[in-house]
């Protein structure tokens, strides 16, 4: 469960540099992130907080005011909640010398997991670039790639930002 009270960060959901509070308490809450933390209406506007509320959820940017807690833990105070969560960045950064089975095998091994990534690669035609060089393939594959990171440790938190960036119609389905 992810718990939300009172975060304030610099440029979170403000105009101009102003911190804002924010409260989640609603334990059953679901976010869609630009949908739920948009006061302006559609969605997609910049500067709302989608990215700010990411980073400090993933412990990348520290609040200034208020604390996020994942299962009860106060991610402040201790690390091991990265174990309960796993991200999909909007862009991907893959090192463009591996191969996309030894980057799979490098973040299975990150995580000490001896998970199989080999029905998600299947499930999402991947299983033809496994012996190709991240470098070499397009965003499509890529972010199909990323997919199959952020699904194979079966974390029970998922933050997915723009997941569809990138994919075909197919693909798109089957992430659905």
């Amino acid at each position: 469960m992810l718990k939300i009270k009172n975060v304030s960060a610099k440029n979170f959901m403000s105009v101009g540099n102003n911190l804002q509070a924010v409260n989640f308490d609603n334990c059953q809450l679901t976010l869609v992130l630009g949908h739920n933390l948009d006061m302006g209406g559609d969605g997609s506007r910049n500067g709302t907080g989608k990215t700010t509320i990411i980073k400090c959820i993933l412990g990348m940017l520290i609040p200034k005011r208020g604390k996020i807690y994942i299962d009860n833990i106060n991610i402040s105070k201790s690390h091991t909640y990265r174990n309960y969560i796993t991200y999909l960045p909007q862009v991907e950064s893959f090192p463009p010398n591996l191969k996309v089975h030894e980057l799979l095998d490098m973040i299975k091994n990150l995580r000490n997991n001896d998970i199989s990534y080999l029905s998600l690669a299947n499930h999402f035609n991947l299983k033809q670039y496994l012996q190709h060089r991240t470098s070499t393939l397009s965003k499509g594959t890529r972010q199909k790639i990323n997919l199959v990171i952020t699904f194979m440790f079966d974390c029970p938190i998922i933050i997915l930002d723009e997941p569809t960036a990138g994919l075909d119609p197919i693909s798109v389905i089957k992430l659905k």
